[in-house]
């Protein structure tokens, strides 16, 4: 996410914003974006990246054991939670646009003072 992140930053043109997002099931229950602790102890990992805007999966990884209606509602739970991620991804390169765009008026007007 941080890369594609980046290169929007910098202007490089993309066909959308790549975002992750993982899951663990411990006792029966779904965790996503596990701790490191809750990883180590669930009984299956999953890792799901995609392109929301497109509306794309671009990956999929799974380890341990998980039952496919597990896998399934990881899947389900991680992709519901790209649209929040997207969404602030695209307001923090909003913001950061507009910090960019100030700081060369700011730049512009004081150089022009300086004539």
């Amino acid at each position: 996410m941080a890369a594609s992140t980046a290169l929007a930053d910098a202007g490089i043109e993309m066909q959308g914003i790549v975002v992750a997002c993982s899951a663990a099931v411990n006792q029966g229950r779904i965790i996503l974006d596990p701790l490191t602790s809750e990883a180590a102890s669930s009984q299956g990992r999953l890792i799901l990246a995609g392109l929301p805007a497109l509306g794309t999966i671009t990956n999929l990884w799974q380890s341990g054991s998980l039952s496919a209606e597990d896998v399934l509602q990881c899947i389900d739970m991680c992709h519901n939670r790209f649209k929040d991620l997207h969404d602030v991804i695209i307001d923090a390169l909003t913001q950061s646009n507009r910090a960019k765009q100030a700081a060369t008026l700011a730049e512009n007007v004081q150089s022009k003072s300086i004539k």
